[in-house]
């Protein structure tokens, strides 16, 4: 399965779209079920293996239509965001392929602890982390408000992912990480003041306001640390 593509980890996959898919669809070995994606390059590249290798692409926007009664059903009863359905599509796409029959039962429990997750009433939790994550969680949640609990690797493009969630965050409260891999916070410090966004440290709960707590899994979870004591 092939879920959309954006840049990410650029150290290990490469510095742009195209080389990023490359990689990717290089380690198909049969068939590629691809979602939906942002980038047309995703596509052209699968279009040019697929010429010199002998696998097969499956495009999950062809092929979901018989299964959107079933996903709109589970997204209503388990408040699923759009993205997240759109996940579910792209399931049910990859178990027809694997000749799996498709049924309403498999997916009662479809909720993934960590993507948009309610802790608790004002508390979000949600472990992209890269700009298509962000622009999912901002179709999600505007045009709600809520503070940003945040911190993030050198490697990520933190600069674009707060641009774009600017748009739903009052402020912005540093989570500290004790990584070698976690960005000084005096450089995060300064691309917040670029953006002119308010900072502080985050240092406890404040039940008047609401929190989305975003950046990845390590954030996610020294957040629960803290929160659960």
């Amino acid at each position: 399965i092939v879920t959309p593509i954006d840049k990410d980890h650029e150290a290990f996959l490469g510095e742009t779209i195209d080389e990023i898919a490359q990689t990717k669809l290089k380690a198909v070995q049969k068939r590629a079920v691809i979602a939906p994606q942002h980038h047309p390059d995703v596509y052209k590249q699968a279009q040019s293996l697929q010429k010199h290798s002998s696998f097969k692409i499956i495009r999950v926007e062809k092929n979901c239509l018989k299964f959107e009664q079933i996903a709109t059903k589970i997204a209503q009863e388990e408040h699923f965001a759009s993205y997240i359905r759109s996940n579910l599509l792209v399931a049910m796409v990859a178990l027809e392929e694997l000749g799996i029959d498709v049924e309403l039962e498999y997916f009662t429990q479809a909720k993934l602890f960590g993507r948009l997750t309610q802790l608790q009433p004002n508390i979000l939790l949600d472990v992209g982390h890269n700009t298509l994550a962000a622009q999912a969680l901002v179709e999600a949640l505007q045009p709600n408000k809520y503070t940003l609990v945040y911190n993030s690797y050198k490697d990520k493009d933190y600069q674009s992912i707060l641009s774009i969630l600017q748009e739903i965050i009052d402020d912005v409260e540093i989570l500290p990480l004790e990584n070698e891999r976690v960005e000084d916070q005096e450089i995060l410090e300064k691309s917040l003041e670029s953006l002119g966004m308010k900072y502080t440290k985050h240092t406890h709960i404040d039940d008047t306001k609401n929190y989305l707590v975003f950046g990845s899994f390590s954030v996610v979870e020294k957040f629960l640390e803290v929160y659960h004591g």
